[in-house]
């Protein structure tokens, strides 16, 4: 049965998303319905807007790396992806049965096990908006940029190309499709005489097919960048044909 959406045990985990605007348009059309009747949970958006505020003056603006920016995004990124992948039911809401509820107040950032993936998050987010003002990657001084081979049959639009500075790499792509469902891509390094090695770095584009992907470790004496398509949460061995690939040292 659709829950209400009044009702208060479907929407009282919904605060901390209001507050970051990482929910869809309709749901906080009805998240805000639901807080003129709610003062609980008006409450706990008062909180965490509070906390959040803090947050931002907590240290002096500075703007970010190349480096850095990418691996905000590919954080971002990686969640969206595997959620993607995962299918539409992944991030359904449940509606909550018998379990016992407690008021979230500001104590939740004095309890270490809460409130470091929070703060994480609302770190990132700090640092994303400083992104408008910090220009193009390529912009940079020192950077250099290598463009990609790729697979024209799987995507014959897309451009990539390796973004390079102090030894540190980002791949940054345009019309790059969306991996097949269930698959997300993954990157691969590869160093000379050696097989191609795993890395963490999984991400799939935007709806406009940009991508940012950070290249984990130092690119000193790197053979090539590889990306191929794998299943969710990635594999110790590569399962496709290489969808791109670029050498460092070109």
């Amino acid at each position: 049965m659709t829950p209400d959406r009044f009702d208060h045990d479907f929407w009282m985990e919904s605060a901390g998303a209001y507050v970051l605007r990482a929910m869809p348009a309709d749901e906080e059309q009805g998240f805000e319905r639901h807080l003129t009747t709610c003062a609980t949970c008006r409450d706990q958006v008062e909180e965490l807007r509070a906390a959040t505020d803090a947050l931002a003056l907590a240290a002096p603006p500075v703007v970010p790396s190349a480096n850095l920016r990418a691996r905000v995004m590919q954080v971002v990124e990686q969640e969206a992806a595997l959620l993607r992948a995962a299918g539409p039911e992944a991030d359904a809401p449940v509606r909550p049965v018998r379990e016992k509820r407690r008021r979230l107040s500001l104590d939740w950032l004095a309890r270490p096990a809460l409130a470091m993936p929070a703060i994480v998050v609302l770190l990132a987010l700090g640092a994303l908006a400083g992104l408008a003002g910090a220009g193009a990657l390529d912009s940079e001084p020192g950077m250099r940029s290598v463009r990609a081979e790729v697979n024209e049959r799987v995507a014959p639009n897309a451009l990539v190309t390796l973004e390079m500075k102090d030894g540190q790499g980002t791949l940054v792509a345009e019309r790059l499709p969306e991996p097949p469902r269930g698959r997300v891509y993954q990157v691969w390094v590869k160093r000379p005489n050696l097989d191609p090695e795993p890395t963490s770095t999984l991400f799939a584009p935007r709806t406009d097919g940009s991508a940012a992907a950070a290249v984990p470790g130092s690119l000193d004496g790197m053979e090539a960048v590889i990306v191929t398509h794998e299943p969710v949460g990635g594999s110790p061995r590569p399962t496709s044909q290489p969808i791109m690939q670029v050498s460092p040292a070109a």
